[in-house]
């Protein structure tokens, strides 16, 4: 990994545990995850380090295991959509309903429902809240 690819994934993990610190201490976390996203777009160098970390939340295979709170992934990739971590996601998906891990399903399958334009969790985030406007953050295709 070079010296930049680390300092993405060294950078991702700290902003994420300062969102989960955050929101432990009942603190406004969505001004957090929108620097977060807005972070990754204007990086688009940094995007295989991002999208490992998010094969990380997810607990792909191959990856080291990155506990995060549920809104980092749904969040970003509502705005990203990402197409390889949308297939991670629903791999993670058919693993935990295979496994009967009815805990997880639901926040697994939140992660499916992130990638659709009518997420319906999307109303708890501010940012995705206008009527009838788009996210307000482009879409970051795959280079």
């Amino acid at each position: 990994m070079t010296d930049a690819a680390s300092a993405f994934a060294t950078d991702f993990r700290a902003r994420i545990a300062e969102i989960d610190a955050a929101i432990a201490a009942d603190d406004a976390y969505e001004p957090m995850l929108v620097d977060l996203l807005r972070h990754i777009e204007a990086h688009p160098e940094g995007r295989m380090e991002f999208v490992d970390g998010f094969l990380c939340i997810l607990g792909t295979p191959g990856h080291a295991p990155l506990d995060a709170p549920w809104e980092v992934l749904s969040f970003c990739m509502h705005a990203l959509r990402w197409p390889e971590v949308k297939d991670a996601a629903e791999a993670a998906l058919r693993e935990r309903v295979r496994a009967n891990d009815w805990r997880a399903v639901n926040i697994f399958q939140d992660y499916v429902n992130a990638f659709e334009d009518d997420w319906t969790t999307a109303v708890v985030f501010q940012h995705f809240r206008k009527a009838g406007a788009p996210p307000e953050t482009s879409r970051v295709s795959p280079t």
